[in-house]
């Protein structure tokens, strides 16, 4: 799997899995995580192989065991259209061989010939095997589960936003930022910070009232910017119709590609009011540690800064900080 231009040669500490930002987002995600997310896949394909084994014993019927890695990663990461693929290429690749036997890979992609290379790219199926080990899917579950247990100790969760509880809190910010700058002077990478503010949201609370707003509207946007930002970094309420994002390893162009892709999806989505469809969109603004600022503080301050220029130039678009 190949590293980032920011994870050193023989960098064991963190090994990212990337999208081309010219496509979509970069999907980063750190050593740790790395491991829940194949645990997550695996559990999945171990647990289809047992409900198909208990209404097909047959283990001629290979098909009836497999699992398509695309809507398998749906369930595990926020990502869709070439950035699903590219992810369900790379874990297919990485899980599966053409030669599962040495060594013996977890999965096994779809046996019929007629169909792994078409309908069946993604398809893999938890492997049993004859000889040794006799379970190269169960076993890698176990090692994982030992792994991921035993990795750390236990920390204390992080604090959410207390009105809706869907985002982490302002106080977390900070904390959160400067547990990545640390990571980030050792292995020379970037950290994007992010504002994303709703537009005409003073005449939403006018139109509706801000009690319908807070139980329609606000929430879904939440939940959409937490599913942006999924295993890439933190989201935080910052006030009812600010956010902010913060996204470690980052440059401008996969950090200008986010924004575009969030300011896009609000652009999109129809949120009910009681009934009635709304069409709203958000102002972005982007700013790089420590290019736009040596500490959070500048940073997000040139963040904030560029998001209201985004909102004087005419809302609706992505502007990063002078």
């Amino acid at each position: 799997m190949g590293r980032s231009r920011s994870c050193a040669r023989g960098n064991t500490r963190r090994e990212c899995l990337r999208v081309d930002a010219t496509t979509f987002n970069k999907v980063l995600i750190m050593q740790s995580s790395e491991d829940e997310i194949e645990l997550a896949i695996l559990q999945r394909y171990v647990e289809k192989h047992k409900a198909a084994n208990m209404t097909n014993p047959d283990p001629a019927n290979g098909c009836a065991r497999e699992l398509d890695m695309r809507e398998v990663l749906r369930e595990i990461v926020d990502e869709q259209g070439p950035a699903l693929d590219y992810s369900a290429n790379l874990w297919h690749t990485r899980l599966t061989s053409s030669k599962p036997y040495d060594p013996p890979s977890p999965l096994l992609p779809c046996g019929d010939f007629r169909l792994n290379n078409d309908q069946h790219r993604y398809h893999a199926r938890a492997f049993l095997n004859s000889g040794k080990p006799p379970a190269p899917a169960w076993e890698r579950v176990s090692e994982l589960e030992t792994k991921i247990s035993h990795r750390k100790p236990v920390v204390p969760p992080k604090q959410l936003e207390q009105k809706f509880g869907i985002l982490l809190s302002p106080p977390q910010e900070e904390k959160d930022f400067l547990a990545w700058a640390e990571d980030a002077k050792e292995n020379q990478y970037q950290i994007a910070v992010i504002f994303v503010d709703i537009d005409g949201f003073g005449d939403l609370n006018a139109t509706y009232t801000e009690s319908r707003i807070d139980a329609s509207i606000l929430p879904e946007a939440q939940y959409l910017i937490k599913r942006a930002v999924a295993a890439r970094g933190g989201a935080y309420g910052h006030g009812g119709d600010e956010f902010l994002v913060i996204l470690p390893n980052h440059n401008r162009t996969e950090a200008i590609a986010f924004g575009e892709k969030m300011r896009a999806a609000f652009e999109a989505k129809a949120f009910n009011v009681e009934g009635a469809q709304e069409r709203i969109t958000v102002s972005v603004g982007i700013a790089l540690w420590p290019d736009q600022g040596e500490d959070f503080e500048r940073t997000k301050q040139a963040a904030n800064d560029a998001e209201r220029n985004a909102k004087n130039e005419g809302r609706n678009r992505v502007r990063f900080a002078d």
